[in-house]
């Protein structure tokens, strides 16, 4: 006799997961970006079971939403300060 296994208290409710080509449609990008994002780690999180891969819409929401730009990001620019020399000091301490 095959033993069923028994339902939890509280019933799951699970939204279906996605491929990593219905993700990418659901949040505006390529199959290729998300396989790039895994490999580096900055994408959203991602469910492994087995080979397959799968995203929960939970996650990408979160992750876009955690992805929020007001203006973009400047890059730190290198300020090049005037050397100060041995005359320089000499002025300032007198």
């Amino acid at each position: 006799m095959n033993a069923r296994p028994t339902a939890s208290a509280a019933p799951v409710d699970l939204e279906p997961m996605l491929d990593t080509e219905a993700a990418a449609h659901a949040i505006g990008a390529t199959p290729s970006l998300l396989i790039k994002f895994r490999s580096t780690g900055e994408g959203p999180p991602f469910v492994k079971m087995g080979h397959l891969v799968r995203y929960r819409p939970a996650d990408l929401r979160d992750w876009l939403a955690a992805n929020v730009r007001l203006r973009n990001a400047t890059r730190s620019r290198r300020v090049t300060l005037p050397r100060v020399g041995a005359d320089h000091r000499a002025k300032a301490s007198a």
